[in-house]
């Protein structure tokens, strides 16, 4: 967790998994009643999370998860775009036509997936951030 990220949990409890990677000034809101995050998730520069997510997810910078979503496993929010409602496993969200359109949904081929798999790896990540951090044991 960098420094200048932040947990609130006024409202309710926030658990987070194992090995989440949480940059600068990401932020995890708990809504009444608390939220979770699953294993190995990314939550990169200025990122806002206020719902619940499985485990080797990517929320871009600036992006957001909504109040009340949800994101299942190996999911990508792309920089600066809200993800609401329930969304499944696998599920890419990106910007259509260079960021003018609205959000379009995409399934990870299983290829994909593999290769997510492989780079969220704890190893990888620690790899990755001791070059510019200094990772507590």
């Amino acid at each position: 967790m960098h420094p200048k990220a932040a947990i609130v949990a006024r409202q309710g409890p926030v658990t987070l998994g194992a090995g989440c990677v949480l940059e600068e000034w990401a932020t995890i809101r708990a809504p009444a009643g608390g939220l979770v995050l699953g294993d190995q998730n990314l939550l990169r520069v200025g990122c806002v999370v206020e719902g619940t997510m499985g485990s080797a997810n990517v929320l871009e910078p600036r992006s957001r998860l909504a109040t009340g979503s949800s994101l299942g496993r190996g999911c990508l929010v792309s920089s600066g775009l809200v993800a609401e409602g329930a969304l499944g496993d696998s599920i890419v969200l990106h910007s259509a036509a260079g960021g003018s359109g609205p959000p379009v949904h995409m399934r990870r081929s299983d290829q994909e997936k593999a290769n997510l798999d492989e780079l969220r790896s704890k190893d990888v990540l620690r790899e990755m951030l001791s070059k510019t951090h200094r990772i507590l044991q």
